[in-house]
């Protein structure tokens, strides 16, 4: 039989009747205990209700519900039903990265739900949709509070059967509704699991959000399927203090978890690290980072920095994946080492050439290996015509796994040609690892030099690591003569000696031999990101075209 999430949680409770979940949303530690045993017993009423509604198998089912109890019921009971499940963010249009209106509406008119569950109190724009597509509304109290455990059997899902709908995060054109089934959400978290060594006796702590595929399949699912101890911080609570994380980490006695760069650059800035001095993270064995390129600098100092908290070094580890691959396509396995390799900047910018160097010599820059492709996973480097290329250059990604979708939904487009999926990434293989340089659409470029946006970002980092706070890079055409101007937009806080613009153009140029044409100092809050927290380039581009980026004079 096929064993499922569902299934695994059942055996497991039948095992164990007083298995459980924590749900922490403060400083005081887990909040809310879950019985899985309970939870299992509400997920089959929650379906009964469902089908009340005449939810029927692969129906979808969409969740607008914050991290915790209710969502958790909401999924599982989604899967009891036999109906798919899409998680997306509950906020909406309430800052940079929440989720807007038009962008919720666009996922419901291609999903076409037979069911919305929502917790927010002004619906009202919300139901004009719901009546459009024939959707019942349904708020998170009507939802079964108290397991009657006479609904005990649950659909039985087969290996093909859609488990969910995950919406691409990108900045352009109509979100993008990867199907991914169960049996491939099985594979790719069980194989993650397998891999890197992480089983039952192990405990995973994450605040990432479950609208998005890492914290969904490898924070989420990888921990039940294993059986292991979960720990789920929402999002906003990570949002409004950065530290939970690290102290949940360390009176849970964590050995795995994820973040997105972004969430540990944060916490290397010196007021963070001095005040979780009293902090134990000796337990963890792996804290995976992916959503964005990583920075290997970056890793070695989050590392240095919570050295004094027991932190091992080579913890951190770069991860490779996207919602099309299920999630993971490449990852350090256990007992393995973290690599960079330091190549010529100016043979990968100019010629795209791969040209090692010395670790630290000069005209090198270093990139990060995402470690070799995952058993059942394949990954080659196109050039621009589709031929596969060798080691020595830089070309685009791409992926061939039984783990790939299969299909867009609600959409004729076909993910997979001749049986690989093209990534949109650029990068090399060194060995048998997989280096990520940048995203195709994201590049630069400035006198025949070629830079990737993220790299731009990250030097802006490095250059003003405790003022500068987000940073986002792009160019226009110059009206003047048509030829590209490179934009750097950052927001800071803290006061800054002389002038910033002139200092940051000269750094950059010293870090990465890249001149940037301008320097804009934006307002907080004005660089637009995803629900998961990536920068919109393309969106920051548009506004500040349309002189809505909030520039300061």
């Amino acid at each position: 039989m096929f064993y499922s999430v569902m299934k695994s949680i059942k055996d497991r409770a039948e095992v164990d009747q007083f298995w459980s979940m924590n749900i922490t949303s403060g400083a005081r530690g887990p909040e809310d205990k879950i019985i899985f045993n309970d939870l299992y017993s509400l997920a089959c009423d929650t379906a009964e209700m469902f089908k009340s509604f005449k939810v029927l198998p692969h129906d979808r089912i969409v969740t607008l519900l914050p991290t915790g109890r209710a969502l958790i019921q909401s999924i599982l009971g989604s899967w009891a039903s036999g109906a798919v499940v899409s998680v997306v963010s509950p906020s909406i249009d309430i800052g940079r990265s929440s989720l807007s209106l038009e962008r919720l509406v666009e996922m419901l008119e291609i999903a076409r739900p037979k069911v919305i569950i929502y917790s927010a109190d002004d619906v009202s724009e919300l139901k004009i949709v719901a009546d459009e597509i024939g959707a019942v509304l349904l708020h998170v109290d009507q939802l079964p509070k108290i397991p009657t455990y006479m609904n005990t059997e649950a659909h039985t899902n087969c290996y093909d059967d859609p488990a969910i709908i995950q919406f691409t995060s990108g900045s352009t054109g109509l979100p993008k509704a990867v199907v991914i089934e169960h049996g491939q959400l099985v594979d790719n978290a069980r194989t993650v699991a397998s891999w890197t060594g992480f089983t039952a006796d192990d405990c995973f702590v994450s605040w990432l959000p479950l609208h998005h595929d890492f914290g969904f399949v490898i924070s989420f699912c990888m921990p039940l399927l294993c059986s292991a101890k979960l720990v789920l911080i929402p999002t906003e609570s990570f949002g409004r203090n950065p530290l939970i994380w690290l102290k949940v980490m360390s009176e849970q006695k964590a050995t795995f978890s994820g973040a997105p760069p972004s969430g540990i650059s944060i916490l290397t800035k010196s007021v963070f690290s001095q005040k979780a001095a009293s902090y134990d993270l000796s337990s963890l064995q792996c804290l995976w980072l992916g959503s964005e390129p990583v920075s290997p600098i970056l890793c070695d100092e989050f590392e240095k920095a919570y050295k004094k908290s027991g932190l091992k070094e080579g913890v951190l580890s770069a991860a490779y994946g996207m919602a099309e691959t299920t999630l993971a396509v490449s990852v350090r396995p256990q007992n393995s080492y973290r690599n960079t390799a330091w190549i010529s900047k100016e043979d990968l910018y100019k010629n795209g050439n791969i040209t090692l160097l010395a670790p630290f010599s000069d005209g090198s820059i270093p990139f990060l290996s995402n470690g070799p492709s995952i058993p059942g996973v394949k990954v080659t480097v196109r050039d621009d015509f589709g031929n596969d290329i060798n080691e020595c250059k830089q070309g685009q990604i791409a992926v061939s796994s039984s783990m790939v979708t299969n299909a867009y939904f609600g959409s004729m487009d076909t993910p997979q040609k001749d049986g690989w999926f093209e990534t949109g990434d650029l990068g090399f293989l060194k060995g048998n690892e997989v280096f990520i340089t940048g995203r195709s659409k994201d590049v630069l470029i400035k006198n025949g030099v070629n830079m990737p946006a993220h790299l731009i970002e990250e030097a802006a980092f490095r250059s003003f690591p405790n003022n500068i706070t987000r940073a986002v890079a792009f160019s226009v055409a110059s009206e003047k003569d048509m030829r590209d101007r490179v934009i750097l937009g950052i927001e800071i806080r803290g006061k800054i000696e002389g002038n910033i613009q002139t200092q940051l153009r000269s750094s950059i140029i010293e870090i990465l031999d890249f001149p940037v044409d301008e320097v804009l100092i934006l307002s907080k809050g004005s660089i637009p990101v995803t629900t998961s927290g990536k920068t919109q380039r393309t969106k920051a581009k548009s506004l500040f075209q349309s002189e809505d980026l909030g520039v300061q004079v």
